[in-house]
């Protein structure tokens, strides 16, 4: 089993800890309190590109791999102003596609309008709140498997390309090994950012050989006129 960090946004501080403990006593019995943790994310004060900075942050936190699943409130309200918890989600969804977003709400309908939207991943919190029904257990069960599922497939990513990097390097230049390196840095980058440009990825193959190539070409030349 592993250890289970979620993150919270929400700026009503009794929900949240509502949230702890629904998690908490609906957690799977294999997995101790020991094992999980939550992290509180702390809304700025002004609203000024306050989208993209909440994101920059959580971005950051799953680089680092300090959160395995984000619980978002629909509602979130800064210095009087009302914020859409989906617009943070479908940035997020769009960076990390494969990252455990959750959206919670006592207005789901108003989710559900949103094409981004996955329904799967928005919860009612009153419903959810109901800690001995069905469906608050049911709903913590599929955020465990869901961290369970993502921790497991991005450790075996990145596992992957440490091992092809490490041919790389031993064995020195391959196409074959390039483009497997390419392709498993794509499917990475969905778990887990890896900062790379859009141009990077795209780059082609041939193109990279052929970038190699003049550079040794010119490496030469300059080699030639410093011998003269």
């Amino acid at each position: 089993m592993y250890d289970y960090k979620i993150g919270i946004i929400d700026e009503d501080i009794a929900d949240i800890e509502y949230i702890e403990r629904t998690i908490l006593i609906n957690k799977p019995e294999s997995v101790t309190d020991e094992q999980v943790d939550f992290w509180r994310y702390p809304l700025p004060t002004k609203i000024e590109n306050v989208y993209d900075s909440v994101v920059k942050d959580v971005v950051s936190k799953i680089i680092n791999g300090e959160i395995h699943a984000l619980i978002i409130d629909y509602q979130i309200i800064i210095s009087a102003t009302f914020l859409e918890g989906t617009e943070i989600f479908n940035k997020l969804s769009k960076i990390v596609p494969k990252f455990p977003l959750i959206m919670l709400s006592n207005m789901p309908d108003d989710c559900y309008s949103k094409e981004f939207v996955d329904a799967d991943k928005v919860y009612s919190k009153r419903a959810f709140f109901k800690i001995k029904d069905s469906y608050s257990i049911e709903k913590v069960s599929n955020i465990f498997r869901n961290m369970d599922n993502y921790i497991s497939q991005r450790s075996k990513l990145s596992a992957k390309l440490t091992e092809q990097l490490a041919r790389l390097e031993k064995d020195g230049y391959s196409s074959e090994t390039l483009q497997a390196i390419i392709a498993t840095e794509n499917l990475l980058d969905d778990f887990c950012p890896q900062e790379q440009s859009e141009v990077e990825k795209s780059l082609d193959l041939t193109d990279l050989r052929n970038a190699v190539e003049i550079l040794q070409k010119a490496q030469k030349l300059v080699g030639g006129e410093n011998e003269d």
